[in-house]
């Protein structure tokens, strides 16, 4: 957990755990809630697989050089609908709060209650004002992820995540240039905004020495939640492609900023059981404003398209698309609390600057996909893709599902006139994440227990857990999938 972690209790934990989710995506890109992947149903129905092709309002969160492909203005109006599931069976643990012999507990699996996710819109214009060779656009989406994630107040994973709802929305300004129809240049600047950020978790508020003794429930334990927003990150996307042949065509870009959010938020304190107060103060005042930050990660990408063309017309193309992240940017979560005094049962608890450990990883994903020209009126898609876990098996957690994924996507377009509709359905799964408690390296939060590094005090530290802050929470089994369905209208004028 690091030097600072037996003051990582309250919201800490929990703001921190929600960008594993999410955003971090457009903001984050790993997956779970870290999953950002690409929006836009022709792009879906790939697979992902459009880093080359990039042509339509996607072009300006995959490869902005791609708008220059357009030659014309085009709107864009879609949504994806999706079913996000993650589940979590803790392990069997001894409950040391008993006298005499302590029992094993045993856990019931815990399911994401709030699985539905039925808005995640996409609109764009983008057009060339006439001029051959260029294309601009402007596109607000919000960034493809997990947005919403709700468990059980008593499941077997309340030491580490109860709640989160986190919102975001990517508005981006694109321009892009081509030399004939040899290669293109492109950039996208974004604001990422994150208007609604809550997350909520359970901590051990036991103040005394030893009380890292209650691995499955407390009558000290106290709900801890967090609200806060960041309404402006910039971010910037440059992206570029070259047609080397007629049938083989190169695409790279790269999320080129190495930004971070960084939320104003809120912090609310309430005991699950009994009615002990809890108050939080600075100099002697009632106060609960926090920030958190949390880094971004660096985005490459690299495509290479055959394509196979017919009467001027493209029959059908392949594309193979390499995606690399720096996750490990994100090796801890800070929140900055500037010196809050949180009061208990009479006993005061400091935060001021503490580190919450993540020790992420960089990631690397392959994408396979392409299209396929049936008859002038529709078009057949689909692709695969293989991502690498964001996060070591020791410090998995719920509140992303931060293995490695797998997934395949099919789709169409159907196209009317100048109208064209396209849809794309995609399966995504994480398999089965298995953590031993002996390995585990996510623990009970316990911000009142004296128990400092390296965690072998006898006299402040638990004999049940030598070595380490507070009982391990994270030991057990982690699966995750979703169903995404998206549907696009693009009309071209």
């Amino acid at each position: 957990m690091g030097r600072a972690s037996r003051f990582s209790g309250c919201p800490l934990l929990a703001t921190g755990a929600f960008f594993a989710f999410q955003t971090l995506t457009g903001a984050a890109h790993a997956d779970g809630g870290l999953y950002a992947g690409v929006k836009g149903a022709r792009a879906d129905g790939r697979a992902g697989a459009f880093v080359a092709k990039a042509d339509d309002i996607a072009a300006v969160g995959i490869n902005p050089a791609g708008l220059a492909k357009i030659g014309t203005t085009l709107i864009q109006l879609g949504n994806r609908f999706s079913y996000n599931q993650h589940t979590f069976l803790r392990n069997p643990t001894l409950d040391w709060s008993h006298q005499g012999q302590p029992p094993y507990t045993e856990f019931s699996k815990v399911s994401n209650g709030a699985p539905w996710q039925v808005l995640d819109p996409l609109l764009g214009v983008a057009t060339n004002f006439g001029l051959k060779d260029w294309g601009f656009a402007a596109a607000v989406y919000s960034p493809a992820g997990v947005a919403r994630e709700v468990y059980p107040d008593d499941g077997g994973q309340r030491y580490m995540m109860l709640r989160r709802n986190a919102q975001m929305i990517n508005y981006s300004l694109s321009a892009a240039w081509k030399f004939k129809e040899l290669f293109g240049l492109g950039v996208s600047l974004q604001w990422i905004a994150v208007p609604t950020l809550d997350y909520s978790l359970i901590i051990e508020g036991n103040p005394v020495r030893q009380a890292a003794t209650n691995p499955v429930a407390s009558s000290t334990d106290i709900r801890t939640s967090v609200k806060g927003t960041d309404l402006f990150t910039l971010n910037a996307i440059v992206g570029g492609w070259l047609r080397a042949a007629p049938f083989l065509e190169f695409g790279a870009s790269a999320q080129v900023i190495p930004s971070a959010i960084q939320t104003k938020s809120n912090i609310s304190v309430a005991a699950v059981n009994g009615t002990d107060p809890v108050t939080l103060t600075r100099g002697d005042k009632p106060a609960d404003d926090v920030s958190l930050t949390l880094p971004l990660p660096i985005t490459a990408r690299l495509g290479v398209r055959y394509i196979q063309q017919k009467d001027g017309k493209e029959l059908f193309d392949i594309e193979l698309d390499g995606v690399y992240e720096t996750w490990s940017r994100v090796d801890t979560f800070r929140l900055n609390a500037n010196h809050l005094i949180g009061t208990y049962r009479k006993q005061e608890v400091p935060f001021d600057v503490v580190d919450i450990q993540k020790q992420w990883q960089n990631t690397i994903g392959v994408h396979l996909g392409g299209d396929l020209r049936i008859v002038d009126l529709f078009t057949a898609r689909g692709g695969v893709y293989y991502e690498t876990a964001a996060s070591k098996p020791e410090y998995s957690n719920i509140d992303f599902a931060g293995g490695q994924h797998l997934g395949f996507a099919l789709g169409g377009s159907l196209h009317i006139s100048k109208l064209e509709l396209a849809f794309a359905y995609e399966y995504r799964v994480q398999p089965t994440v298995r953590v031993s408690d002996a390995s585990s390296k996510v623990y009970q939060q316990t911000p009142g227990n004296p128990c400092t590094p390296p965690y072998t005090d006898a006299v402040n530290c638990s004999s049940q857990y030598p070595g380490r802050p507070a009982p391990p929470v994270n030991g057990g089994e982690y699966f995750a999938y979703s169903h995404v369905m998206a549907l696009d209208g693009i009309y071209r004028f």
